[in-house]
C-alpha cells in the first residue's frame, strides 16, 4: 500500500517538474526575462555609499526600499576595505611568516 502511494507521488512530482519546465520555457520564448529582478546603478551607488558609511545591511536595505539579499549582493561585489588596525608588518626574517604583525602596546614597544 505504502509502495502505491509512493509509485503516485513520484509520477505527480515527474508531471509537475514537466509543467514548470515547459512554462519557464514559453516564457523565454516570448522574451520574458527570467530570474530575481537586478537593482539599478545608481541604487547600487547608494548602497555602497551607505555601506562605506558604516550603516547596517538591514537599514540601508529599509532606508533605499530593497531586499537585504540585494545590499547582501552589492556588498559581495565589493572590494574589501583595508584594515588599519595601528599593526605594523614584522620585518619577514628566513623562516618567518611575512604577514605577522606587531601590535603596539601601551608602553610603546
Amino acid at each position: 500500500m505504502l509502495q502505491m502511494a509512493a509509485v503516485f507521488a513520484e509520477q505527480e512530482r515527474g508531471m509537475i517538474r514537466k509543467r514548470v519546465v515547459a512554462g519557464l520555457a514559453r516564457g523565454r520564448a516570448e522574451g520574458e526575462k527570467l530570474g530575481r529582478p537586478t537593482v539599478g546603478p545608481k541604487k547600487q551607488d547608494a548602497i555602497r555609499a551607505r555601506l562605506t558609511a558604516g550603516d547596517g545591511m538591514v537599514k540601508v536595505a529599509k532606508a533605499l526600499g530593497v531586499e537585504v539579499s540585494a545590499v547582501q549582493r552589492v556588498k559581495a561585489e565589493m572590494p574589501a576595505a583595508p584594515v588599519d588596525d595601528g599593526a605594523e608588518l614584522m620585518p619577514c626574517l628566513p623562516g618567518a611568516a611575512p604577514n605577522r604583525r606587531i601590535r603596539p602596546t601601551a608602553a610603546g614597544g
